[in-house]
């Protein structure tokens, strides 16, 4: 199965959290290919996992470096939630085929 993707990331919500309403309609979305991993294993499941987390880092900009602070910022942090929240309907459906097939 080529061009197996999961999430576009909540990207209304996260624009929303990050940069107002203006973007929500437009906002930042990721893609996380899923084609090279066997999602009927456990070691699939784990790196999917850390695909979408690292997606949702970055999407987010949770490790972004905020002058004069040591806070996380708690947008980003907002945003973060959001966009993992999003794909678990999606990671339960990658899941359900892949449970079917294996």
């Amino acid at each position: 199965m080529k061009n197996q993707r999961i999430f576009a990331l909540g990207a209304a919500l996260c624009a929303i959290a990050t940069a107002g309403p203006a973007l929500a309609n437009n906002g930042p979305a990721l893609a996380v290919s899923y084609s090279d991993l066997n999602l009927a294993t456990a070691e699939g499941q784990v790196e999917l996992e850390k695909r979408i987390d690292k997606a949702a880092r970055k999407i987010c900009r949770v490790d972004a470096i905020r002058t004069g602070t040591h806070v996380p910022n708690p947008d980003a942090r907002t945003c973060y939630a959001a966009a993992k929240a999003s794909t678990k309907s999606q990671l339960a459906v990658a899941l359900e085929k892949a449970a079917k097939k294996g």
